[in-house]
């Protein structure tokens, strides 16, 4: 049986650099280097972040690896989302991801908890009248509810977490905080006040200011050319699958809709090109703020032709909205007040529309860090 084979030994062998360029050349993701990388102390990871472009393969890679890791080990795993109408018949759904390609023999079953806090996950030999219980399904909204369940999670060591990036960037309300909750309620158990539970974050590239960027300190570590970024206790790859890529390129359908900036932003975010958004500016704008960094000050400036808030470093002192790029500058003169609590979220929403332009890269990055 396909899924009862030893795991390859890949997944735990290191890799050179030409195997690890001749992985990102392949048709389909892989995800062996990012499972086997350490992070920056030097430590196996328990967050591991995927961002590639769309249709790489990623949640059928991640997928296939943890239920290969439950007939192996007998390591059970977990699926997160946020909601709970996104829990029915999830489990069927990420199946059939990886059912035609390795488990043909089997089928699955999921039982919802009746307010469907979580849903316990089966699967088994078709022809079988037994079903083994191998996960769950997480709801991420209503987390201190599961908190009394959390002697049945004890055996769950892989949690995957898909679209962890919403396009819309909407998140919950105390995203982070929820996460950390749910960690905590799966990571008990086993004699251990917290044991290692690994959480795969997949996502195409969406925003550098997503909570768990943020949260994390990645949004201002992200470059262009970095594939892979360690931090302490999460590791992150950034590839860009040129398979997957060239068949949206070429699709009949993507060629109707060639000029949609759509299409382009699935591939990659385009923030992350130095180049682009520098520019210089003139005509008819009016202030908006000012943001102070540890080195400079600089200005927004609404632009009414062309629709644009620019960023420079021709300051006005005295304009009474004033942010700063980072909590420690707050001072008398630059204060978190409701005014420019308002002014960041409007600045978020102007940053994901692509609106903003910036007169060098130091001015670009004082955004990135300070919206962060």
């Amino acid at each position: 049986m396909k899924c009862t084979k030893d795991i390859d030994k890949k997944y735990t062998k290191r890799y050179n650099k030409k195997e690890v360029k001749k992985m990102s050349n392949e048709k389909y993701y892989n995800g062996n280097k990012l499972l086997n990388m350490l992070d920056i102390n030097k430590n196996k990871p328990e967050i591991l972040i995927s961002n590639t472009n769309r249709s790489a393969g990623k949640t059928t890679y991640y997928t296939n690896y943890m239920i290969k890791r439950f007939f192996k080990k007998k390591e059970m795993f977990g699926f997160i989302v946020r909601n709970k109408n996104e829990i029915y018949d999830y489990w069927q759904g990420a199946f059939s991801s990886v059912e035609s390609l390795y488990y043909e023999d089997y089928e699955v079953m999921q039982k919802n908890q009746k307010d469907l806090l979580f849903s316990t996950l089966f699967i088994r030999k078709k022809g079988y009248d037994e079903w083994i219980k191998c996960g769950y399904i997480f709801q991420l909204k209503n987390v201190d509810a599961l908190k009394k369940f959390s002697n049945l999670f004890s055996r769950v060591c892989s949690v995957l977490f898909d679209e962890f990036q919403t396009e819309s960037n909407t998140y919950l309300q105390n995203e982070i905080k929820n996460f950390l909750s749910l960690k905590t309620s799966i990571g008990r158990g086993n004699g251990t006040q917290s044991r290692i539970v690994r959480f795969i974050l997949c996502s195409n590239s969406c925003s550098l200011i997503n909570p768990y960027f943020v949260e994390l300190g990645i949004s201002n570590r992200i470059k262009k050319n970095a594939k892979y970024i360690r931090g302490n206790g999460w590791v992150l790859e950034r590839i860009t699958n040129e398979s997957a890529k060239s068949a949206q390129e070429n699709s009949i359908f993507n060629k109707a809709f060639c000029n949609n900036s759509y299409l382009s932003f699935a591939n990659e975010n385009v923030y992350l090109d130095d180049k682009i958004f520098i520019e210089q500016m003139t005509g008819k704008n009016r202030y908006m703020c000012t943001i102070k960094t540890e080195n400079a000050l600089y200005c927004v400036r609404y632009f009414y032709e062309k629709n644009i808030y620019y960023v420079d470093d021709s300051v006005d002192i005295d304009y009474p909205i004033r942010l700063v790029s980072s909590k420690n500058l707050h001072d008398v003169d630059f204060i978190l007040d409701k005014n420019t609590r308002l002014m960041i979220l409007s600045l978020k929403g102007i940053f994901e529309r692509g609106l903003f332009r910036f007169k060098d890269l130091i001015a670009k990055n004082a955004v990135i860090d300070m919206l962060s």
